[in-house]
């Protein structure tokens, strides 16, 4: 058995919480090669208490594992490392990520090139973060070269230091470096654009927020299954559910904020594969509609974090308040999003995409559409409605 302790996530000091977890990775490793073990079990290390965000601690995880096994020294005598996770959440995490490090075959190889996590230019042979401000600067040291002699009959007024070949790469140590690192933060913040600075700060939010869901206690949200999976289309793809009949009333305000981490939370740990997403409007009550700048943060994830695999987006029975509402946020969205944004008028429609049978649908829904539509669809039919 070797003991490790994973490190405590602050997004303040995210690149010190990164090389922590990569040292606890490195460290059982390096335990197995010294006591000469061949094979080794390793569960995840990162603690939800702790904070830390599953799909990067999975990146990190497979990334200084992949690394490690590259050298010679250690990859030699490993035989066989297995991860073992005791959730589908974690399962789904790493059996994701893990396609990028270890790919099976070619199509993985091809899949993976996009995949991979921005901020990975600066990794060291094992896998670690390198911080180029804290990095030794090393420069050439003016005692190495032996000054000219001076004539004892002249007193010498000039600065004898050597000149520094710069042409070879050689900085001079006397040389001051370019401000603080503050400084430096402030001249890259001048150099970007207000949209890149906005995204910045959506971003941000949104890993706050979703760090807050992970610590919190969400289950009285879980129990009014307004969002929730349901099951997989026939290409595999997961289906998350938003039942509008059954979101909070919008001006509890502290209720939307706890709403709006649980979305993160049910959503994030599939958003590095293929997923779709049905809305359902009917039976909502107006205090339920969500409000306009409600919508459009959550637009703002959907844009940064979710598009780049939510194939399709489903509004199922839209009203004129939806449709009206789309319209003002029009001018935000992008193409992408909007070629992806379908509205249905009946459950018909919806079924000529999904299979009745897998989809979890609340009993009002079927009763809203055989009194709008006609509809012989009955709730008794579906099994996987049990519970809901």
């Amino acid at each position: 058995i070797i003991h490790t302790v994973g490190p405590r996530y602050n997004i303040k000091y995210k690149t010190a919480a990164e090389n922590a977890l990569h040292g606890c990775y490195r460290s059982i490793l390096q335990v197995l090669v010294e006591n000469k073990l061949h094979t080794v079990a390793i569960c995840v290390v990162n603690s939800p208490k702790r904070c830390y965000p599953k799909t990067e601690a999975a990146h990190i995880a497979f990334r200084t594992i992949r690394r490690c096994l590259e050298k010679s020294e250690w990859g030699d005598s490993v035989y066989s490392i297995v991860f073992a996770v005791d959730n589908l959440e974690d399962y789904n995490v790493y059996n994701d990520v893990m396609k990028l490090y270890f790919p099976r075959n070619d199509r993985d190889l091809l899949e993976a090139r996009d995949k991979y996590p921005e901020d990975t230019k600066n990794i060291n042979e094992v896998g670690a973060k390198v911080i180029t401000e804290r990095q030794i600067r090393i420069a050439a040291f003016p005692a190495a070269v032996e000054p000219a002699p001076k004539k004892e009959t002249e007193r010498s007024t000039t600065n004898t230091r050597p000149s520094i070949d710069t042409a070879s790469g050689l900085k001079d140590f006397m040389t001051p470096t370019q401000g603080t690192p503050d400084e430096r933060m402030k001249r890259e913040r001048a150099r970007k654009t207000p949209k890149q600075l906005e995204q910045e700060t959506i971003i941000a939010t949104y890993d706050r927020l979703l760090q807050s869901a992970k610590k919190d206690d969400l289950s009285d949200i879980a129990r009014r299954n307004c969002v929730y999976q349901s099951g997989v289309d026939t290409l595999g793809r997961p289906i998350i559910v938003f039942v509008g009949a059954r979101f909070p009333d919008k001006t509890d305000k502290p209720m939307v904020q706890r709403f709006t981490r649980y979305i993160l939370r049910t959503i994030d740990p599939i958003i590095q594969s293929d997923f779709v997403v049905i809305y359902f409007h009917a039976c909502i009550a107006q205090n339920q509609e969500p409000e306009f700048n409600w919508l459009k943060l959550l637009y703002r994830f959907c844009e940064l974090k979710f598009l780049p695999h939510l194939r399709n987006f489903y509004v199922v029975h839209p009203s004129l308040w939806v449709k009206f509402t789309l319209k003002l946020l029009s001018p935000w969205m992008i193409s992408e999003f909007k070629n992806r944004l379908k509205h249905l008028k009946s459950l018909g429609e919806l079924f000529e995409h999904f299979d009745h049978g897998v989809l979890r649908i609340p009993d009002f829904v079927y009763r809203y559409d055989q009194k709008q539509n006609g509809s012989s669809y009955l709730t008794e039919d579906n099994p996987a409605n049990e519970g809901l």
